[in-house]
């Protein structure tokens, strides 16, 4: 293995501790090569990329790299919405109560999209003790005392079930996601009964991952969505109509549309349909300024109405 420069020794601990050292290649190329998560700014991390990309063996001294970047209030200037979602390293919350709380039925004959009334206040689990955090079942909880502030850009909360401290906060606005663009890829026939999609967010990729015999390095990064033309300065707060999931379709009937869905099938169908959530800019400063943690936004990309 290609000896670590003196600003990268950090990494040593993190290696030793994940895989052998004695790999060929410093970095994730499999699962039998050592590999690290770690927290850098920017230029360490351009640093490390292009130290990385040396070769040595006939290969790049770092196999492949999974960036996710962290933004912050300076990279979003200028810009009116964002992409609000879960910072990469934190799990969503668990809702106590779905059976109680939610109305679920199906929404198509033939395929598994299913629609989702809320008829009683969620119980949450908190597994952390970050600010703001996201349920499984696609609802943002933050702090009651974020009240007053959301109230000003005309959202409004719910009251949890088991704690006083924190609300949901309600959305009842949406965008639809423009599937022309990447990283969103469809995939599949439409679906006969609603004409709905599979969709599924991909990485941006640099380099040939499907390769074993790949010399170079292999970079992961995150692409910016597309969302549809839109009146920008009526949103505040939406969810996409669309869900990134893959949902059965079927060219005959699988079950009745405005059927129950049990509990089983809740967990099953309603949990794993995530939306991409979609948040005026100003409300984001604002939120980060009140000291909301546990929150993280990207980019947004918004398509151009058609010309006529």
């Amino acid at each position: 293995m290609a000896i670590l420069p003196s600003q990268f020794k950090f990494l040593e601990y993190a290696l030793t501790q994940s895989q052998s050292m004695s790999a060929p290649r410093a970095i994730m190329a499999s699962d039998t090569e050592p590999r690290a998560s770690v927290l850098l700014d920017r230029e360490l991390g351009e640093a490390l990329v292009a130290w990385g990309r040396q070769i040595r063996n006939d290969a790049t001294i770092i196999a492949g790299v999974n960036i996710h970047p962290i933004y912050e209030s300076q990279d979003i200037e200028g810009s009116e919405l964002v992409e609000i979602c879960l910072p990469y390293y934190l799990d969503a919350s668990r809702v106590l109560n779905p059976k109680a709380a939610l109305k679920v039925v199906w929404a198509c004959n033939y395929c598994d999209r299913v629609q989702a009334q809320q008829t009683a206040n969620l119980s949450v689990e908190r597994t952390d003790n970050f600010a703001a955090h996201l349920t499984y079942n696609n609802e943002w909880i933050v702090p009651s005392s974020y009240t007053q502030l959301l109230k000003q850009f005309g959202l409004q909360t719910r009251p949890l079930e088991n704690t006083k401290d924190s609300v949901q906060v309600l959305i009842d606005q949406s965008v639809s996601i423009d599937e022309s663009y990447p990283p969103i890829i469809p995939y599949g026939n439409p679906c006969p009964g609603c004409g709905l999609r599979s969709l599924r967010r991909n990485r941006g990729v640099e380099g040939n991952p499907l390769d074993p015999t790949f010399p170079g390095m292999v970079i992961y990064t995150d692409t910016p969505v597309t969302i549809k033309a839109l009146d920008v300065s009526e949103l505040v707060f939406a969810r996409s109509v669309e869900r990134l999931h893959n949902p059965r379709i079927s060219n005959v009937p699988l079950h009745n549309a405005g059927d129950l869905i049990d509990y089983h099938h809740i967990s099953l169908h309603y949990y794993d349909a995530s939306p991409i959530f979609v948040a005026k800019t100003a409300l984001v400063h604002k939120l980060l300024e009140s000291g909301a943690t546990g929150l993280a936004f990207r980019p947004l990309n918004i398509a151009t109405a058609p010309t006529t």
